[in-house]
């Protein structure tokens, strides 16, 4: 189970102000340009068990991850979520965008169990947003801040994958509000501020 604290960011400025405020008292460990792809069973045999199936594209270095998600209960900007993830080679992944299916019948660990545990034969692209991830090492902990954009618009959102939530969050908000970033409580994931095509939650 991956439980993060995600608290979203209200503006360009906020997050412009974050980034800044984190360069100058944290160390800057990577920035990850990630494509984001989203598919159901044809006939929502994954969503009706609250699953989706993605692939996730990262560039320098090209890499490629396939993630079974459950999906995400958000409670004060806490998140908790199932997670598969496998590596697959990033030509397939490309492969597999523009004709789904194909990944059932490959022979990818992950994608037998959407096929053998789901019930599903055929997938369906369902949506995609493109996301750059800056990452943080501050005070012991894992920070991303994430630049993400929909066909929409982009949002802004603040993330830390932690064991102990309640305080990560409270020392998020501190330094958040020490900085005048604005903020509020992340409600819904990405994946469905995509579904929804909308910023209202």
């Amino acid at each position: 189970m991956e439980v993060e604290v995600k608290l979203t960011l209200s503006s360009r400025d906020a997050y412009e102000k974050l980034i800044a405020s984190l360069e100058s008292q944290a160390e800057k460990k990577a920035v990850h340009a990630q494509e984001n792809f989203f598919f159901d069973g044809a006939h929502q045999e994954l969503s009706r068990e609250k699953v989706i199936v993605r692939i996730r594209f990262y560039q320098d270095p090209d890499r490629c991850v396939l993630a079974i998600k459950g999906q995400a209960v958000i409670v004060d900007g806490v998140s908790c979520c199932s997670e598969e993830e496998e590596d697959i080679d990033p030509t397939l992944g490309r492969r597999f965008i523009s004709e789904p299916s194909k990944l059932l019948s490959s022979s990818i660990a992950l994608a037998k169990k959407v096929e053998s545990v789901y019930g599903c034969s055929e997938l369906v692209r369902v949506g995609h947003f493109e996301n750059r991830r800056s990452v943080f090492a501050w005070n012991c902990l894992t920070l991303e801040v994430d630049e993400t954009r929909f066909d929409f618009g982009t949002a802004y959102e603040l993330e830390c994958e932690t064991a102990t939530p309640e305080v990560t969050r409270q020392r998020l908000e501190t330094f958040l509000k020490e900085h005048n970033i604005s903020f509020k409580y992340s409600a819904i994931s990405k994946f469905k501020r995509m579904i929804k095509g909308t910023f209202d939650d």
